[in-house]
């Protein structure tokens, strides 16, 4: 995902009218899925039986990935290097060094992170019942 207003200049250029559009919910799901079966295997391995156990090692597992994923790869490399700009949106150094829009995404991961992280542990519980 880009800034908004990086999106808005890429859909009035004249060479993006044919890309498709993304489907941010799709993308969702499919990243909830993958987590929570990377998240059930990684407590399985780790011998985690417990609702509480799987849900605190899974919700440390996604914030570590959250944090890097702010800290370096948004701030330090998205914000910064010009090999992330789109062609014809260059000169939005604004636009792509904003923070607060990237902190915004952020949240949102840690709020992802404890669904997912609930999920985990059910399904930990789920399997280990008995």
């Amino acid at each position: 995902m880009y800034p908004a207003k990086v999106e808005k200049k890429v859909r009035s250029m004249p060479q993006y009218k044919d890309l498709p559009v993304g489907n941010h919910s799709k993308s969702v799901i499919i990243q909830g899925i993958v987590f929570t079966a990377a998240g059930v295997l990684l407590c399985h391995l780790a011998g985690n039986t417990s609702f509480v156990a799987a849900f605190v090692r899974m919700y440390i597992f996604f914030m570590i990935i959250n944090l890097y994923d702010f800290l370096i790869v948004d701030c330090l490399l998205f914000c910064r290097l010009k090999i992330f700009r789109i062609a014809g949106t260059e000169n939005m150094d604004k636009e792509y060094k904003d923070y607060l829009y990237h902190f915004k995404v952020f949240l949102r991961g840690i709020v992802f992170g404890l669904i997912i992280s609930i999920i985990v542990g059910l399904c930990v519980c789920l399997l280990y019942a008995g």
